[in-house]
């Protein structure tokens, strides 16, 4: 087998970059703290270190692209900017190892001098490893500056971490019954060709396995002591007394093509997972899309059932106001109006969270999402409080007049939800806080 070039990023652009010497080294400085020496080149530069040099080379003319060069991209209008891209930007690391971890951390350093050069006239990144190119995005910066692999790799992932005030153990029985609760699939004990799924534990390490639904491949680890991740997330009151309490964590990541559509697959195979796996000890939540820890609650496992339960999640815990408070009017009006659809379902055994404007400290009202356990006369119901905002298992009555919005789970499907879904779209038009790894 022949070797693989030198790792090299390349940056594709739509009219050819200009060599701004006071721009590149202004770029590099940001880049590399250790402000390594700068040796210009007709067109480009040489970046030195200790242990490496960096080749930066202006490129003057497109890049040569195929069918196989863009594979995952659906957006039509992103395909043809890149087909006509004009120039762009190659950084190299020279004499690149042809080790595994070795080139995985030459593309941690030349990502973080890719992030540098990134521009508005970007239109796709890539790299030679791969030979593929996605579209620059928002969030491509970032992630060439902390997980450069993830902006170029064509196997795209999705994550969420679940912080655990107990530590877990797989067993395939366990969940075998959580895929039949997510995902209303029955998993053979024993592989048979045509099963809609699969289940792996690993024999000598129960805190790793595999789950695979129709089509969809879950990865699950289990960990012991506290999650870093924390530490760089967006916490409140609530998730930081969470974080306190948490002694271990779970993984669930997904894989598969980049685009909009296929993330969103990804994000709901995960929630319908965790929804199957939630217990008592599932303290917070924190989606590799959005790094804001959501404190759990009776109501999490019910919106990871939802199309997009990032979005769901979040919007219950974090509500983002409305622009159209119209809309919004509406949407608690016909959360009333339907309120004997969910009292029904209520009184036939299902479970029914509610959204009531509860004034649980005085002063201070703030709308709170509970179970419902009694309906009453008129859409009356004694609901359990937040145990985050009043004592655990305390009894209140939400009057029909209070009550904002309501949601249940039936045949696999959320219902109801019809406030939560204004906010989850000003959540989908505001972009998450801090998007990383997507």
């Amino acid at each position: 087998e022949e070797p693989r070039a030198d790792p090299a990023i390349l940056l594709l652009t739509s009219s050819v970059p200009k060599l701004d010497p006071a721009a590149l080294r202004a770029a590099v400085a940001r880049a590399y703290p250790a402000r390594p020496d700068v040796a210009f080149e007709t067109d480009g530069a040489v970046v030195a270190f200790e242990t490496g040099r960096v080749l930066v080379r202006l490129l003057r003319e497109p890049v040569a692209l195929t069918e196989k060069s863009i594979p995952s991209v659906e957006d039509a209008d992103a395909v043809a900017r890149i087909r006509k891209h004009a120039g762009g930007w190659k950084l190299c690391l020279l004499g690149g190892s042809q080790e595994r971890d070795a080139r995985i951390q030459a593309h941690i350093v030349l990502g973080k001098l890719a992030a540098e050069l990134l521009g508005p006239d970007c239109v796709a990144v890539g790299c030679v490893d791969f030979g593929v190119f996605e579209p620059a995005g928002e969030d491509t910066a970032e992630l060439l500056r902390s997980q450069p692999m993830q902006a170029l790799i064509p196997v795209k992932s999705s994550r969420v971490e679940v912080l655990l005030t107990a530590a877990r153990r797989w067993r395939e029985a366990d969940l075998r019954e959580a895929v039949a609760k997510g995902f209303g699939v029955e998993v053979p004990e024993q592989s048979a060709e045509g099963a809609p799924g699969r289940i792996w534990v690993n024999p000598t390490d129960a805190t790793d396995a595999r789950v695979v639904v129709h089509d969809k491949s879950l990865m699950l680890r289990l960990f012991d002591g506290p999650c870093r991740a924390v530490g760089a997330a967006t916490v409140d009151e609530r998730g930081r007394r969470a974080a306190e309490r948490h002694r271990a964590w779970l993984l669930i990541a997904a894989f598969g093509k980049g685009g909009a559509a296929a993330e969103r697959a990804r994000d709901q195979a995960i929630g319908r997972m965790l929804a199957g796996l939630w217990g008592d000890e599932c303290a917070a939540i924190l989606w590799q899309a959005d790094r804001r820890l959501i404190a759990g609650s009776p109501v999490t496992p019910v919106l990871l059932y939802s199309d997009d339960p990032v979005a769901a999640t979040l919007a219950a815990w974090f509500p983002p106001p409305v622009g159209d408070a119209t809309a919004m009017r509406r949407a608690v009006e016909e959360a009333r109006t339907r309120w004997p659809e969910a009292a029904k379902f209520l009184a036939g055994g299902g479970v029914v969270h509610a959204r009531f404007g509860f004034t649980a400290k005085p002063g201070h009202p703030e709308p709170i999402w509970a179970r419902v356990f009694q309906p009453g006369d008129g859409g009356d119901g004694n609901a359990e409080a937040s145990p985050d905002l009043l004592r655990l298992g305390e009894s209140l009555t939400g009057k029909i007049t209070e009550l904002l919005d309501w949601v249940f789970v039936k045949d696999g499907q959320l219902q109801g939800g019809f406030g939560l879904k204004l906010q989850m779209a000003a959540i989908r038009d505001r972009k998450p806080a801090a998007h990383s790894g997507r």
